[in-house]
């Protein structure tokens, strides 16, 4: 029985540990998820072929572009996806590589920029950041970016194995933007230990069309064997736009038995401005 307590502390501690350290950074997925991200851009001197630095008075310099981020990141890795299978904390520095586009970035340089495109884990001699930005697009940053409403929505699984009597702590499936305003946010993940599909979805309900503050938000949640609209199902959650007080969040959970292991899937959004702190 202590020994039972025990492992349920620790597990405790170790999910608030994960939803504590989660709050403080975004976490983004690999290509072909499509990322918005701001920073500033720069050039950075690199040597190049053909020893990549093991021979630098014979090596190429390249100036490589640059985004610097304003805030850091997490990447999360997918095991099935080869080289995008390692997640990556703390990522402050991004290369951004212009494969096939015709984007223009040297009038750029040195400005605060707003980029868009995939990322994907480095795996050559030319990758010289942990993780690379395949860009789609490309600008300066307009003014009044930062005070853009949406919210940050966050989908966590957790695993009680019936038989051993065991759980596992949560552990962060996704993290995407739901944009104030804009058409609902419907976003399907495959959640890798059961091999269903997760299907999330976050709206914003005007009283007056013409308001610009939404008077409610609905999310839904929803687990299924193929990509479904979550508003369809019955699981959903309703809430006014004035919710940070309840952990600053609004929240749904869905539980799904698979063999022998019962599987709980969280989705919850949160004003990106909350004070988590506090």
């Amino acid at each position: 029985m202590k020994h039972k307590l025990t492992t349920l502390i620790t597990i405790l501690l170790v999910a608030f540990t994960c939803a504590s350290s989660s709050q403080a950074q975004r976490f983004l997925s690999y290509e072909p998820e499509v990322v918005e991200l701001d920073g500033q851009l720069v050039l950075q001197l690199k040597s190049g072929p053909p020893n990549f630095g093991e021979e630098p008075k014979t090596d190429q310099k390249l100036r490589v572009p640059v985004l610097l981020l304003r805030d850091r990141v997490s990447v999360l890795g997918d095991q099935g996806d080869g080289y995008n299978s390692e997640t990556v904390h703390g990522v402050r520095q991004i290369q951004l590589a212009f494969i096939g586009s015709q984007t223009s970035h040297k009038a750029l340089i040195g400005k605060q920029v707003v980029v868009t495109g995939s990322l994907f884990h480095a795996h050559t001699g030319h990758h010289f950041t942990d993780v690379v930005l395949k860009v789609n697009s490309i600008e300066r940053k307009p003014a009044g970016y930062d005070q853009r409403q949406f919210n940050f929505c966050r989908i966590n699984t957790s695993e009680w194995y019936r038989r051993e009597r065991y759980g596992s702590s949560n552990s962060l499936l996704a993290e995407f933007a739901a944009p104030v305003g804009e058409d609902a946010t419907k976003k399907s993940f495959k959640h890798p230990k059961s091999g269903l599909i997760v299907n999330a979805a976050v709206e914003y309900i005007y009283k007056f069309p013409q308001k610009r503050r939404p008077l409610e938000i609905r999310i839904a949640l929803s687990i299924s064997k193929t990509e479904e609209d979550a508003f369809d199902v019955l699981d959903n959650a309703v809430a006014g736009t004035e919710y940070r007080s309840a952990w600053g969040s609004l929240y749904v959970k869905k539980q799904v038995v698979v063999g022998d292991v019962e599987h709980t899937v969280s989705l919850f959004c949160f004003d990106r401005h909350a004070k988590w702190n506090k």
